[in-house]
C-alpha cells in the first residue's frame, strides 16, 4: 500500500482549475469522513450523501447533530443548486427539509412515520421503503440520544 500524499482534514481542501474550484467541504454525518464538493463560481453543492431527499440517514447519537451541522454548513453556503447522491431534487430548500427532520427526531425519539413523511413534502406511500429503515435508524439514535439525558 503506497500512503496518500495529500490528506483532507475538517478545513478541506480547495482544487483549483482556473475557472472553476472544487472545495471539498468536510459534512460528517451519514459517515464521519464523508465530504461534499462545493462549487463556489457556479454556486453547486455536490452534498453526496450529506442530503438526500426524503432525509439522509443517520443511526447514532452522534450522527444526528454532525449530519444538522453539515447541512447548516452546506446551507450556509448560499447554493442554487444541491446535488444528492439520493432523491429527484436540486432545490436548495432540500437541506432545511433535512435539517427539520433532523430536529423532530432528536426531539421525539416516537416521531411518527408520517409526520416525517409530510416534513419531507411527501405522503408515507411515497416513500421509497429504504427511508421507511432510514427512518427506524433514527428513531433508534434519537432513543439512546435521550436515554443519555
Amino acid at each position: 500500500l503506497t500512503p496518500p500524499n495529500i490528506t483532507v482534514g475538517d478545513e478541506g481542501l480547495t482544487i483549483d482549475g482556473g475557472d472553476l474550484r472544487l472545495i471539498l467541504v468536510h459534512t460528517p454525518g451519514h459517515t464521519e469522513d464523508h465530504f461534499s464538493i462545493w462549487i463556489p463560481e457556479l454556486r453547486i453543492a455536490l452534498a453526496g450523501d450529506a442530503a438526500e431527499q426524503p432525509w439522509p440517514h443517520v443511526d447514532t447519537p452522534e450522527g444526528i447533530a454532525l449530519a444538522r451541522a453539515s447541512l447548516v454548513r452546506l446551507r450556509e453556503l448560499d447554493p442554487r443548486y444541491i446535488l444528492p447522491c439520493h432523491g429527484d431534487t436540486t432545490e436548495p430548500a432540500l437541506l432545511d427539509r433535512n435539517i427539520a427532520y433532523l430536529d423532530a427526531v432528536a426531539a421525539d425519539p416516537e416521531l411518527p412515520l408520517a409526520d416525517a413523511a409530510r416534513i419531507a413534502g411527501l405522503a408515507v406511500a411515497d416513500l421509497d421503503p429504504i427511508y421507511v429503515d432510514f427512518h427506524r435508524d433514527a428513531l433508534a439514535a434519537s432513543t439512546e440520544l435521550a436515554a443519555r439525558g
